[in-house]
């Protein structure tokens, strides 16, 4: 569509980000289950190669799912995409109740925290009203609250400790990755709106404002995710990871899409699912609710966990690990299959 002489035209950037990799590395090594493009061998080596104090920590954010990745936001504000230690020291003097209600995703305004701080025990009762970038469970969530500077000191920490010898090599492995995704994007961001970008990737309409005056395209290895997108102060962020990030062609979302839909195909898996729509469980208890041996059932729940619509907890004081259905998962292959069938 021709662009009126007299409209601004968006700003546009595409690069790698050294703070942005760093948050998605202590995300990964604080997450309590694998995520989607990641390899699990290298989180496990990234969680041994972290200091001490980095490593007690953990147990401190694994109650969430995505403990670091409200982190990313701030870069909207302060642009320190390639300065980690600098955007660390920012974040350390922002106000608590801002830090708060950012890393919660905006899920929460300045008001609600301050309240949450002045009676912890009522974050048990968040629920439904905190989106799954920000959710974490009762226990953790007043923890958070009870000691917010705690909270905030350990998370810059695990972030700031997650420049280990094996991330560094994983960002050299990045850098040079990215090059043919940055030159594609550059090429397509020459004659394209990058908003209009921007939503072809993420297969549906962005988020926020439908206009912005910068738009930064991140790629990423270590978001286990297929995209993230940030906003405010007139930025958008868009993070793809590689690999997943939609920019392969039709044939490949095809095939990308086709075997989803093979994972859903088996009646087995299907009660597996409703099961775990009614709450966690685990392989055993699964497995007598549904009349199968557990080597069954530990087999279906390998192909469930790889297509990203079932989590494991880490195991809890009785080593049992929990299964949680992840339906955000289901909603976007759905959304990306609607694209794929109706969109020419």
């Amino acid at each position: 569509m021709a662009r009126d002489a007299d409209t601004p035209r968006t700003r546009s950037e595409v690069f790698p980000s050294l703070t942005a990799e760093l948050i998605f590395a202590a995300n990964l090594a604080a997450s309590v289950t694998d995520r989607t493009g990641v390899d699990p061998g290298w989180v496990r080596k990234q969680r041994e190669q972290l200091p001490l104090r980095a490593r007690q920590d953990l147990s401190r954010f694994d109650g969430f799912w995505w403990p670091t990745m409200g982190l990313v936001d701030f870069l909207c504000w302060n642009g320190l995409f390639h300065d980690p230690e600098d955007f660390l020291q920012d974040i350390a003097k922002i106000p608590i109740e801002r830090f708060l209600s950012v890393l919660s995703n905006d899920d929460l305004t300045l008001d609600q925290v301050s309240e949450l701080i002045a009676d912890p025990s009522a974050a048990r009762n968040l629920g439904d009203r905190i989106s799954r970038f920000t959710f974490g469970d009762a226990d953790h969530l007043e923890a958070l609250f009870r000691d917010p500077e705690g909270h905030r000191e350990a998370l810059l920490n695990l972030v700031r400790s997650s420049d280990t010898a094996l991330f560094r090599e994983s960002f050299s492995l990045l850098v040079s990755q990215a090059d043919s995704t940055i030159k594609t994007l550059e090429r397509r961001l020459t004659t394209e709106d990058p908003v209009a970008v921007a939503a072809s990737l993420r297969e549906k309409r962005m988020h926020g404002p439908s206009t912005y005056g910068l738009v930064t395209f991140v790629p990423s290895r270590l978001i286990g995710h297929r995209h993230i997108q940030s906003w405010g102060n007139d930025h958008a962020i868009f993070f793809l990871q590689l690999g997943i990030s939609g920019l392969v062609g039709p044939n490949e979302t095809g095939t990308e899409l086709a075997e989803f839909l093979k994972v859903l195909s088996d009646k087995t898996r299907m009660d597996i699912l409703r099961l775990l729509c009614c709450g966690p469980s685990f392989g055993k208890e699964i497995a007598s609710s549904l009349g199968l041996t557990t080597a069954t059932v530990s087999r279906h729940l390998d192909q469930l966990k790889a297509a990203g619509l079932v989590r494991e907890d880490r195991a809890d004081a009785n080593n049992v690990k929990r299964l949680r259905y992840v339906p955000e998962s289901l909603d976007e292959q759905l959304e990306r299959l609607k694209t794929y069938l109706l969109q020419p």
